[in-house]
């Protein structure tokens, strides 16, 4: 059976266009799912191509079209902020070729499949991890099974009623071990700036706020094999433009002996590779974690959400600004804080405008303390979050907001989960503009905090600070002294 796999961009309209957004503008990393399920498909017999919209930039309706002729099966991935994109991709694709199946898989169509297939034409959806239900489909539609028993399918029956059938459960570690190498074949040169790879599934944790699939649960590869992986996939790093791998875990370091492993046995084999990669606090200052990740990084995201203890509790982040001050402090001392971005948010559901300051005065102090850059943004309610559960009972928002383009810039939306005054919001987006103006006259950066507020608060000003994505070649330039811009989180307190 020949499965042609699409990825679909983050898009909004823009200046009377649609265009890739956020993460998919900058195109930091490949989205590895439909690269390893394509490859997948192969190991099982069935031929498999990749449209990467992502890469592409756009959605072109005539090569979507002319793709789809060629295929026996249609396989969209897609989470909940490219959600419009997949349908919109999924309408070019049935009104051209109704009879042609089409099956959706990722986030959303997990957490909400009956939802996904009344609001659009797919055939299929797929919850949970894809490797062995979209094998079995390709199998099912090719002659040599049944759809019905398929684990974790969604689909229409007779009658038009839609049947989920229970999820399989997690692949094992041993499964994912197995696993043979993404297609990156059929990745376009030049498209992205890293490669992704993948060592670990899932996260242990269970943030309020997140949505990442399969919390609770983190089954992270040997080093051996995530070794044996990166050596295999070195030949790719040409296909990318910063020679980098991405290393696409929720959570890389939660093994500390498996973190200084990998790094150890990169150097007996002679491999020298840059990362990006996320990590906690809690295990940078935990035994030679932040030593084992010097060699290989290239870029660090550090969750640190909230900068006053209180908010870390409420959100169960499991660490204290103790905790994360000695993880900058750490990271400076071994000399790779500018190459660190602690991440946090502002106006939680919980937070006062007071809460607010808290943190972005305790962010101000780890980059002009310890040198470490900043991300900085207000809180979004992401479906599929504990905190997402508690505003849809309560009425206030509904899966159906994000049916269509424009929910990034839905003030409902967004003031459904921040509960500032609009005045409020203003002044503390001024704040972090403030500080952003002084960095830049000081130091002629803009990356050392990225912020960007609501589009609809200023009048329509999107406040987009450039994120640069990766470090090339590990390097920033040296920053001068920040110690005037300290003070002005105390503007308006």
């Amino acid at each position: 059976m020949k499965v042609l796999m699409i990825s679909v961009p983050l898009m909004e309209w823009l200046h009377g266009k649609l265009l890739p957004i956020s993460m998919d503008r900058i195109r930091s990393t490949p989205p590895l799912g439909v690269y390893w399920l394509a490859a997948v498909l192969r190991q099982h017999g069935h031929e498999a191509d990749v449209l990467d919209l992502i890469a592409l930039g756009e959605i072109d309706a005539p090569m979507i079209r002319a793709k789809a002729a060629q295929a026996d099966l249609v396989g969209i991935s897609c989470n909940t902020l490219n959600w419009p994109t997949a349908r919109m991709v999924t309408n070019i694709v049935k009104m051209e070729y109704p009879d042609l199946p089409v099956v959706l898989g990722g986030i959303h169509p997990s957490g909400w499949p009956e939802h996904v297939l009344d609001r659009c034409p797919a055939d299929f959806a797929i919850l949970g991890e894809g490797e062995v239900p979209l094998v079995q489909l390709a199998d099912a539609l090719s002659g040599k099974g049944q759809v019905a028993p398929i684990p974790g399918l969604a689909y229409r029956d007779e009658h038009l009623c839609t049947v989920v059938n229970p999820n399989a459960g997690l692949a094992g570690v041993d499964d994912v071990e197995a696993l043979p190498i993404p297609a990156y074949d059929l990745l376009p040169d030049g498209a992205y700036e890293t490669i992704s790879i993948e060592s670990a599934r899932g996260c242990k944790f269970k943030c309020t706020f997140c949505s990442t699939k399969f919390l609770g649960s983190w089954r992270g590869v040997s080093a051996e094999n995530f070794v044996d992986r990166i050596e295999a996939m070195q030949p790719f790093l040409r296909k990318s433009r910063y020679g980098v791998f991405g290393i696409i875990d929720d959570l890389y370091t939660l093994d500390i002996a498996r973190t200084k492993m990998i790094t150890d046995l990169l150097e007996d084999r002679g491999l020298r590779i840059q990362a990006t990669l996320d990590a906690r606090a809690t295990d940078i200052i935990r035994g030679d974690v932040a030593e084992a990740l010097v060699p290989i990084t290239n870029q660090m995201l550090i969750g640190a959400e909230c900068g006053y203890d209180e908010g870390l509790r409420k959100i169960k982040k499991g660490c204290t600004v103790k905790v994360l001050e000695e993880a900058a402090q750490r990271l400076n001392a071994l000399g790779i804080a500018e190459k660190c971005v602690f991440s946090f948010v502002i106006g939680f559901p919980f937070e006062s405008a007071e809460d607010c300051r808290k943190t972005i005065a305790f962010a101000t102090k780890l980059f002009t303390v310890y040198n470490t850059r900043v991300y900085l943004q207000w809180y979004n309610t992401i479906p599929g979050s504990a905190i997402w559960e508690g505003l849809e009972k309560d009425g206030a928002i509904g899966i159906w907001m994000y049916d269509d383009f424009g929910f990034f810039s839905n003030k409902h939306l967004f003031r459904a989960g921040v509960p500032l005054t609009l005045g409020e919001i203003k002044e503390l987006s001024d704040v972090i503009r403030q500080l952003n103006t002084a960095l830049l006259v000081t130091s002629g950066r803009d990356d050392i905090i990225q912020f960007a507020s609501p589009d609809w608060l200023f009048h329509g000003e999107t406040l987009d600070f450039p994120s640069h994505g990766v470090l090339e070649n590990g390097q920033r330039p040296a920053s001068a002294s920040r110690s005037e811009v300290a003070g002005l989180t105390q503007l308006r307190s």
